[in-house]
């Protein structure tokens, strides 16, 4: 196509940066390896799934419970107190670090769109709103 738009004699265009790459998530993600460098899914095929705490959460409570338990992250969705979204795409801005989450959501018998941007280290997790509102996560240790 952008042959065809030079042969015409369309003029130069600056060459832009390409677009990162949008995942579309299968029902069942496939899972992760559990060995390698670098961050670890703790879940599925992402590093932002798992159990996280925010403010004080009882990483013991069942995630959406109680304003006190944990939101989890899964490959298919997101589950946090009063509400839910179902994880319609991910885009990769930087390999195991940097993700936003496309999602459709339901809270206090509402339905909405919500996009969010993560940044993932091994322990926390910054949840970046549209709106520029920013939530710091603590991975909850994993119980036996």
């Amino acid at each position: 196509m952008l042959l065809l738009l030079a042969a015409c004699g369309g003029g130069e265009e600056e060459a832009s940066a390409p677009e990162p790459p949008i995942v579309n998530l299968p029902e069942a993600a496939p899972q992760a390896p559990t060995s390698g460098v670098g961050i670890q899914a703790a879940d599925g095929t992402y590093p932002f799934q798992g159990l996280w705490n925010s403010g004080g959460a009882d990483c013991a409570e069942a995630p959406g419970s109680t304003p006190m338990a944990p939101i989890e992250i899964t490959p298919a969705g997101f589950v946090g107190y009063e509400n839910a979204c179902a994880i319609d795409s991910v885009t990769v801005l930087e390999p195991d670090a940097r993700f936003v989450l496309g999602m459709s959501c339901e809270g206090e018998g509402e339905a909405y769109m919500r996009d969010v941007t993560l940044t993932v280290s091994p322990e926390e997790m910054l949840a970046e709103e549209e709106g520029g509102e920013l939530t710091v996560f603590v991975r909850c240790e994993a119980t036996e």
